[in-house]
């Protein structure tokens, strides 16, 4: 669309244009932009973390466990061992659903101790139900 009179092409209301050059790499290509991002371990760590709950929460508790495998070992890798502690109990619950108690019980004891040396109790204190609720092999 060209303006009034003036023969230049102007952005729809809204929006702003941008000169792209090769000193706006970044505007220049948003997907590679997005798949840098993604290489980040903590981002992937979130997307395989939220992927792997969307699966839990729609009954596919295989796919679930397929996402969640990765999540804590991501999360250990950034520092972030509250979040591998949940990735952990959400695993859990994946492997319970499939019958894999003992891998459901490993996961919950790992969770269990990492919210003990962050003073977590409430998460503690849930982990400890869900050990108890976990059927003997």
């Amino acid at each position: 669309m060209t303006a009034r009179g003036s023969g230049t092409r102007s952005a729809p209301p809204g929006q702003t244009k941008v000169p792209l050059s090769a000193s706006t790499p970044a505007l220049a290509n948003p997907a590679g932009v997005r798949a840098e991002l993604y290489e980040k371990p903590a981002i992937t760590a979130a997307a395989e973390h939220a992927r792997g709950t969307l699966e839990l929460a729609q009954d596919d508790p295989a796919e679930a466990a397929r996402r969640l495998q990765s999540a804590p070992q991501l999360w250990q890798g950034v520092g972030a061992p509250y979040d591998d502690a949940l990735a952990r109990t959400l695993l859990a619950q994946a492997l319970l659903a499939q019958d894999e108690r003992q891998d459901c019980n490993r996961e919950l004891q790992a969770a269990g101790a990492a919210f003990e040396r962050l003073g977590a109790r409430t998460d503690l204190e849930q982990v400890r139900e869900q050990i108890a609720a976990v059927p003997s092999p």
